[in-house]
């Protein structure tokens, strides 16, 4: 029974995690991109903001952004699986607070670390490299910090449970 009780809530909570994060992230690269329009009606002559422009897709009327978005659904999903499930086993293990911590930031760092090696092509613009950048790690960082809790709370539950039924 508390199996399916944790099943059923990371399930739901993943949902309303992905929404959460979604929502702030189109909120703030929607700014972004209303910003860069608004500034390359300024500046039309501009042709390495139009490259940086066009690169992007802000310009562009193809469905590549679908597409992306669609990667990053489901990396935001495998991060939140991850994160929640590597939280949920060092907590059940009972190493200490001390361990959990420093386990678990360092995963963190690592990951962002990789993230970014991977992505430094698409910030490097002039432009749109440091808003899209700070979009970036505020969506990634929120995500994680919502999966480990999200893992936090599952393990207080499996815990709770496990107090309760001996």
């Amino acid at each position: 029974m508390i199996y399916f009780i944790i099943i059923f809530s990371f399930i739901l909570l993943t949902f309303i995690i992905q929404s959460i994060v979604g929502f702030v992230v189109r909120e703030l690269n929607e700014i972004v991109i209303n910003n860069a329009r608004v500034y390359f009606q300024e500046h039309k002559h501009n042709n390495k903001l139009r490259k940086e422009l066009e690169v992007t897709g802000v310009l562009c009327k193809d469905d590549v952004t679908l597409r992306q978005n669609f990667i990053t659904r489901i990396i935001g999903i495998i991060e939140l699986f991850i994160f929640s499930s590597f939280s949920y086993m060092l907590i059940i293990s009972k190493q200490g607070l001390e361990h959990c911590f420093v386990s678990i930031t360092t995963v963190i760092l690592g990951w962002i670390a990789l993230k970014i090696f991977g992505n430094y092509q698409q910030w490097k613009g002039p432009y749109l490299g440091r808003a899209s950048y700070y979009v970036f790690l505020i969506g990634s960082l929120l995500n994680i910090l919502l999966s480990i809790s999200l893992g936090m709370l599952l393990a207080f539950i499996y815990s709770n449970w496990r107090l309760r039924n001996g």
